[in-house]
């Protein structure tokens, strides 16, 4: 007979024949009943016997298997495994070894089991039998392969994302990512490892940090989606969308995040923003032209009695010298009571031309300015402000502006919304202004505020209505409007989350009604109004003055001289100039925009060479009326004084200015 083939590592070739059962001097019998498999073997390769867990798990009787090839019911993937199994037993001692086989039915099913096997000796030490507990690991070998597949699949989602991936530890110092976070924040993956999140963000994003990973919640995405600011190798400021959640591993706390680069996202709305805001600067300077007739004669009466209350002073001043020339005091006393209403009547003339600048000033801003709370209604009074006189000459003006509650908003966009309303009003006003009426109304709701604007004019067909928001569409001609009128009243409108109905008929006029919600998501926090300092004895100050403007200067040494000694300079250079040689002074008052060296430029080199100083400085402007300059206002606080100004306010912000410390 022919030497039967190696068992699955198990065969040990030590004889040409297999002994029989019987020769097998007594098995351990329990093994027969056990609920696993058992089989025994001879050295060559014979199955003696099975016990019937076996018989099931093979799916054939014992006496189909019994004394055949053990080869023909459990076979190795790989014979080299045989090989190498067979070598292991040969070499000697007692121990169990395990080896992986596949079980082959008579039904031509296969399932993978794996084999516990050791060696039973003769005394003598020649191998007696071969023993084996054969257990099914079918279900366990595709759990593993799934498992194994999964692993590689993650594997390869972090060499391959397109998006930043990383898995933190409960400290939140990185304890792996892969390639696209590496090359977000241009640093090598190996360099990442360890690395703290705190050390990857923005400067001031550290505490929302804290406070979004203390609400995450177990296995939940997207639980802290944010926008973040990160910093890459670079100083470069990268927005990234992150989100995380947080997983418990053996008790170990870790956080699994995502990142997405969304910076273009940030530059384009950064960039949408910029043009929105020239938008509305072009329009509120094309507004102001439709404006300038009416504007004009707002200036023009108070200039009028400026100057002629002027006229009167220097006449009744005259009649004051001939008077006491001649002494004659009653003369003199009636001339120096009209001479002080003449003064009266150049002061009053005065602040209503200041009042028309300022309301110019903050009109024609080219920032959109910050979200203040108030009363819409304010706001639609610098609204009619600026066009009253331009409506009362094309229609009867009728206002019921109720008290609102107060609102969110940015003031200055809200005003250019309702005077675009206003002038929309006027110009479709044809006819005498005693057949027409111009409506504005404002009004409160439970959960929002209405402002109407109608008029009595030529009115639209609905075919027009519907386009009258569209950009550049207009009824006018070419000369007459840029379409972009009420395009930026609906832009306007939106940005506080709110919306206009629109109600017109040819022949019948048309009616606005804005909708703004009192809960619009502005929220901004209003600084509290300042509080008045109360007054500080002074001893007497030295005060620089730097303006372009010499009668100006003249008159704030004559305003300031009783309480100060006053150095002037007149102008930026010169200012800089003197500083070079001189900086003993309490304060300074600087005027904002000059020609050449402006106050910002002089404020920067006190800020160099004299920072205590620079502290002590504060600002008179007519207008910021360039970004930079604008901007830079933004900045100062209370430490801006608007022309024209009275010597006691002067007065005031210096000493305000002199009380701080360095």
């Amino acid at each position: 007979m022919g030497e039967a083939p190696l068992f699955a590592g198990f065969c040990y070739r030590m004889c040409p024949m297999h002994t029989p059962a019987p020769g097998m001097h007594g098995p351990p019998e329990a093994l027969f009943d056990a609920p696993v498999g058992v089989v025994f073997v001879s050295p060559s390769g014979i199955l003696l016997r099975a016990n019937h867990a076996f018989c099931a798990l093979a799916g054939a009787d014992a006496s189909t298997m019994i004394d055949r090839p053990i080869g023909e019911t459990l076979a190795a993937d790989d014979p080299a495994d045989d090989v190498h199994l067979h070598m292991a037993l040969a070499s000697g001692g007692d121990s169990s070894l395990k080896a992986r086989r596949v079980l082959l039915r008579p039904d031509g099913a296969r399932r993978t089991v794996e084999c516990t096997c050791w060696l039973v000796r003769e005394p003598d030490g020649a191998p007696r039998y071969l023993c084996a507990i054969v257990t099914d690991v079918t279900g366990l070998e595709a759990t593993a392969r799934v498992h194994a597949e999964r692993l590689e699949g993650v594997d390869r989602i972090f060499a391959t994302a397109p998006f930043g991936i990383a898995v933190f530890d409960a400290s939140l110092h990185i304890q792996r990512t892969n390639p696209a976070l590496a090359a977000l924040l241009l640093v090598p993956v190996e360099e990442l490892i360890g690395k703290s999140y705190y050390d990857l963000i923005a400067p001031g994003e550290q505490q929302d940090v804290k406070a979004r990973v203390a609400a995450l919640t177990d296995g939940v995405w997207g639980a802290s989606q944010v926008d973040r600011r990160f910093v890459d190798a670079r100083g470069r400021v990268k927005y990234l969308s992150t989100s995380g959640t947080r997983v418990r591993i053996d008790g170990e706390v870790l956080y699994y995040c995502l990142f997405i680069d969304v910076t273009e996202r940030y530059a384009a709305e950064a960039e949408r923003a910029q043009l929105h805001e020239q938008v509305l600067h072009a329009e509120r300077l094309r507004t102001l032209g439709q404006l300038a007739a009416g504007i004009a004669h707002e200036v023009n009466n108070p200039a009028a009695i400026a100057v002629g209350a002027v006229e009167l002073a220097r006449k009744h001043l005259a009649a004051i010298a001939a008077a006491i020339h001649a002494t004659d005091l009653p003369a003199v006393r009636r001339h120096a009571e009209r001479l002080d209403t003449s003064l009266r009547y150049c002061e009053d003339g005065s602040a209503r031309l200041a009042k028309v600048a300022r309301k110019l000033g903050a009109f024609s801003s080219l920032h959109g300015g910050e979200v203040t709370e108030l009363d819409v209604s304010t706001l639609v009074r610098r609204a009619l402000d600026l066009v009253a006189n331009d409506l009362r000459h094309r229609a009867e003006l009728v206002v019921d502006l109720q008290p609102l509650p107060p609102l969110h908003v940015y003031p200055g966009r809200l005003v250019l919304a309702f005077t675009n309303l206003l002038l929309n009003a006027a110009q479709a006003i044809d006819g005498l202004p005693a057949a027409h009426r111009i409506t504005i109304v404002t009004q409160a709701s439970a959960d929002e505020v209405l402002i109407v604007v109608a008029d009595t004019g030529i009115g639209l067909p609905a075919a027009l209505v519907d386009r009258i928001f569209e950009p550049f569409f207009t009824t006018r001609g070419p000369t007459e409007g840029t379409g972009l009128g009420l395009t930026v009243v609906n832009d306007v409108v939106r940005q506080h989350r709110g919306h206009i109905e629109v109600r017109s008929e040819p022949g019948r006029g048309t009616r606005f009604t804005v909708h703004l919600p009192l809960a619009n998501g502005l929220g901004a926090t209003v600084a509290p109004p300042p509080v008045a300092p109360s007054p500080v004895a002074l001893r007497r100050g030295r005060v620089l003055l730097v303006d372009d403007e010499p009668l100006l200067l003249d008159i704030l040494s004559d305003f300031l001289a009783p309480e100060h000694d006053v150095v002037c300079a007149p102008g930026g250079v010169e200012a800089l100039t003197l500083l070079a040689q001189d900086t003993a002074f309490d304060a300074v008052l600087c005027d904002l925009m000059m020609p050449g060296v402006d106050g910002i430029a002089v404020h920067a080199y006190l800020l160099e060479h004299a920072p205590a100083l620079a502290g002590r400085t504060v600002f008179s402007t007519g207008g910021a009326f360039t970004a930079r300059a604008a901007a830079y206002v933004d900045t100062l606080g209370e430490r801006v004084l608007l022309k024209p100004f009275t010597a006691e306010q002067a007065l005031a912000i210096l000493a305000l200015a002199r009380a701080k410390t360095a």
